[in-house]
Formats: structure tokens, sequence, C-alpha cells
């Protein structure tokens, strides 16, 4: 699973800096119900605003419409962590992109 993290530009910040950093991720395996998941995690890096929010991207493996996720950020947490819906479709040994964003108040790049 690729993960890519994308930042938005700040005032008085380091324009080039990420919001975000992975703290890593994969798939998440229930055997028990037969089931898979993505799960992954991210760690702020900078100073989140309330309000801003954080779009995660999934590929279907299946070959459908991506899954798109969002919190809002509501606090200092210290992580955000990501659960995809149950997955069908995963081939063994594949890379599946999963991009990060960081969206203004209004849900904006």
């Amino acid at each position: 699973m690729l993960l890519a993290v994308l930042a938005l530009p700040s005032c008085g910040e380091d324009k080039d800096a990420p919001y975000l950093a992975s703290e890593g991720g994969g798939f998440i395996f229930n055997y028990r119900h037969a089931t898979v998941r993505y799960g992954f995690n991210v760690r702020p890096l900078r100073k989140l605003e309330r309000g801003m929010v954080i779009e995660a991207e999934m590929e279907n493996p299946s070959g459908g419409q991506p899954f798109i996720l969002r919190q809002t950020v509501l606090g200092d947490a210290l992580r955000y962590s990501f659960h995809s819906p149950e997955l069908t479709g995963v081939v063994k040994g594949k890379d599946y992109k999963v991009e990060v964003k960081m969206l203004d108040k209004d849900a904006k790049t």
C-alpha cells in the first residue's frame, strides 16, 4: 500500500513542510469474519486549525470508485486513524494507492 501526504501552505510556517506524516498502515485481516480492510495512521507535524479536514482517498482493489474518508480537525489530536470499508479483490503483493490531503475549513484543497 502506498501512502502520499500532501500539504497546504500556511502563514508564518515553512510553506514546504508537510502538515502530516504517516505512522504506518497496511491491511487489517479479521480471520474470524473473513474480512480485510485498509488501515493507517497519520500524525500532525504542524499546528492544524480547528475545522480543517483530512481527506483520505483509497484505491478500490475491486476496481470500483475509490473510497473517500474525511475527518474534521476538532482539537490537538496526536493521531488520526483511517479504516476503509470491507475490501474485495485484494491481490497479494500488489501495491494500492492511498492519498491523504489537507483541506481548508470549506473542504477545498
